[in-house]
């Protein structure tokens, strides 16, 4: 497929105000938010045909997985930044740029949400070295912004 969007070639970046935005370091994995319709059942007793009814009601982005290599950086920024959000129980801005694709000159995509992160060292074999994973309880809407 010629017109898929690598990822190499993105930006993640993280904000406490939403204004100015600093480059997470060693990224090498993303997941972009993605809505899922919740229901809530309003079956009666006259539901036609005995068949169940749902009405929509909130969407929710759920919980995402940034990862990347360990470095002292990285998980000090992702540390630091849970503990503050944690604390104040305000959430982090992230903001994700792709790659620019067939007929972008200037940006690629940019998609942009708050969340609550929980970063993690996950471990390492000898010959290895110390990954991470920031899961990101998203908050709010998601913004997407076509590139140009």
């Amino acid at each position: 497929m010629t017109d898929a969007v690598p990822v190499y070639g993105s930006t993640v970046e993280r904000s406490t105000d939403g204004v100015s935005y600093t480059e997470m370091p060693g990224i090498n994995s993303v997941q972009i938010p993605m809505p899922s319709q919740e229901f809530v059942d309003i079956t009666t007793l006259d539901s036609p045909n005995g068949t169940r009814e749902r009405l929509p009601t909130l969407i929710d982005y759920g919980t995402i997985t940034l990862g990347g290599i360990h470095t002292p950086d990285g998980f000090d920024q992702s540390y630091d930044d849970m503990i503050a959000s944690r604390d104040a129980k305000t959430p982090i801005y992230y903001r994700v740029t792709l790659p620019k694709s067939a007929g972008q000159s200037t940006t690629g995509d940019i998609v942009t949400f708050r969340g609550y992160p929980t970063p993690k060292t996950e471990g390492a074999d000898i010959g290895g070295v110390y990954n991470i994973s920031i899961e990101v309880q998203v908050t709010g809407d998601v913004t997407f912004t076509p590139g140009s």
